[in-house]
């Protein structure tokens, strides 16, 4: 950090972002998240408490819904603004869980905009969702078509990395070899992986310089969602992605440029 880093600042974002569950959490867990020691974290959550983001419930603590006057600016992501339109009729061609996710950091998503099917039984997405790049249907898809370096880099550190569920993969090799597949296809596959029993297809969104910025999935319940419709999903899923990213702006040179040299070697 920074000399210019407020550290008590940084330890109150800590414990704020560490709410990545519906469930209240309790001071020791969110001093383990945190990495704080208990006089910390009692101070941080005074802070988030006196300002009205976080309440007592339950036995612990629950955010409030103050942070939802964050959503009107979030929304107003230019990519959000160009991809709505597209991704309202996608969802309406298919009639499942839509999403588009950003790029959050080196390592990490956010999930943007979420269009939820109709169906009773459904998957369903949180808008401010973070989540790592080596699972979920979008995550893979951006780190598929990310450099070889920060694929590599990934891949070194994926034993740290949250097993999501049973079917998340920590094995750097079976990991690589999906994500050339992916890579090939245009399109990821997350079966479960993720959530369990949901399953669906990501494909990434570049700007115009071709970097992978984004991507959106379309998803449902492994009842629901069959092989058959995977394959179905998956090229309409990288068509509706290049549609968005042909509007930042993108050629389509640096896809082609890039199976080229993959097939060249």
């Amino acid at each position: 950090m920074s000399q210019y880093t407020i550290q008590s600042a940084v330890k109150v974002l800590d414990t704020l972002f560490a709410f990545d569950t519906t469930e209240p959490l309790r001071w020791e867990e969110l001093g383990a998240k945190t990495a704080q020691s208990r006089n910390q974290v009692f101070r941080c959550i005074r802070t988030l408490q006196e300002y009205g983001l976080i309440t007592e419930r339950d036995g612990g603590y629950v955010l409030t819904p103050m942070l939802l006057k964050l959503l009107p600016s979030l929304r107003r992501d230019p990519l959000a603004t160009v991809a709505e339109p597209f991704l309202r009729e996608f969802q309406a061609q298919t009639d499942e869980t839509v999403n588009l996710v950003a790029r959050w950091n080196q390592k990490e998503t956010i999930t943007l905009s979420t269009f939820p099917s109709r169906h009773s039984i459904r998957l369903v997405s949180q808008i401010g969702q973070v989540s790592f790049l080596h699972a979920g249907a979008v995550p893979k898809a951006m780190l598929a078509f990310a450099s070889r370096e920060e694929q590599e880099q990934i891949l070194g550190e994926l034993s740290a990395y949250p097993r999501y569920t049973e079917w998340t993969v920590l094995d750097a090799d079976q990991l690589r070899q999906e994500l050339e597949a992916t890579r090939k296809r245009g399109y990821s596959i997350s079966d479960q992986d993720f959530e369990v029993g949901g399953r669906g297809v990501g494909a990434p969104i570049f700007d115009r310089r071709g970097n992978t910025i984004g991507g959106i999935s379309v998803g449902g319940p492994t009842v629901r969602v069959s092989d058959d419709i995977l394959q179905v999903w998956g090229p309409r899923t990288r068509q509706v992605a290049d549609q968005i990213s042909r509007e930042l702006g993108w050629t389509g040179l640096p896809f082609e440029t890039t199976d080229r040299e993959d097939d060249v070697s």
